[in-house]
């Protein structure tokens, strides 16, 4: 079977759907989403709507959790504290009610799913150190854990028994017998490791192989939406640069 694993789409329909192009392809049978369907940019509710269509096990990212609870958006910055305030004015009722209702982790096969962090899920907390990986390790029971929130794409390894940990820089790599995983499967509507293509990841469970992917889309369409529907501008340029 495959599974089809992504994360942080961010409202962004354009690069949504050339992802999706791919995974029928690939004949995907299972999808995984590890969180952030809404907020920055200007199209939730297609963006909703598609996830429903594929039937995606999804878990709630921060900004779905503060359109659940709207004191949460405080600690956002301006811009994206506007753009959560916009998609709760603008999004349909089916859609806010489908988002507010996601749970904060899912287990699935050989996958824990977490937006951020499997330690302290409600608060969001960003993976991003070597410390911050080799921590949740203890967090989860599964081989893998699947996060995103940072909207760069990153693995790490840990052998419990040779007590060895170490980080896999190559998108392609197979998931070995004895070692758990921490995958950030990264953005695909808001990258931001200066690849502006959407971010998107494929695992053969047959094969044991597990990908992370890189596909071009109409960037200038996605920033002119944002653009004409009063988001903040440069939620607009950030796709364009990667950022």
């Amino acid at each position: 079977m495959k599974y089809g694993i992504f994360s942080d789409l961010h409202s962004n329909y354009d690069a949504l759907l050339e992802v999706i192009k791919i995974y029928e392809r690939e004949k995907i049978e299972k999808f995984i989403c590890a969180g952030d369907i809404i907020g920055y940019g200007a199209e939730p509710d297609n963006c909703v709507r598609k996830i429903k269509e594929i039937n995606a096990q999804c878990v709630m990212g921060n900004h779905e959790y503060a359109l659940k609870k709207h004191e949460f958006a405080n600690i956002f910055n301006d811009v994206a504290y506007y753009a959560i305030k916009w998609h709760g004015e603008n999004m349909k009722h089916s859609s806010l009610d489908y988002v507010i209702k996601i749970k904060l982790n899912i287990v699935e096969n050989i996958f824990s799913v977490y937006h951020g962090s499997a330690y302290e899920p409600e608060q969001f907390h960003y993976v991003l150190t070597d410390e911050d990986y080799l921590k949740n390790f203890n967090f989860f029971n599964t081989k893998v854990l699947i996060i995103g929130h940072t909207h760069v794409p990153d693995t790490f390894y840990f052998d419990e028994k040779k007590r060895i940990f170490g980080h896999i820089s190559s998108p392609v790599f197979s998931l070995e017998k004895d070692l758990r995983y921490i995958i950030n499967v990264g953005s695909i509507g808001q990258p931001r490791d200066k690849d502006s293509r959407a971010c998107f990841c494929i695992y053969d469970d047959e094969t044991n192989v597990f990908y992370i992917k890189r596909v071009e889309y109409d960037v200038k369409n996605a920033m002119k939406k944002i653009i004409d529907a009063g988001l903040p501008e440069i939620l607009a340029y950030r796709l364009y640069q990667g950022l």
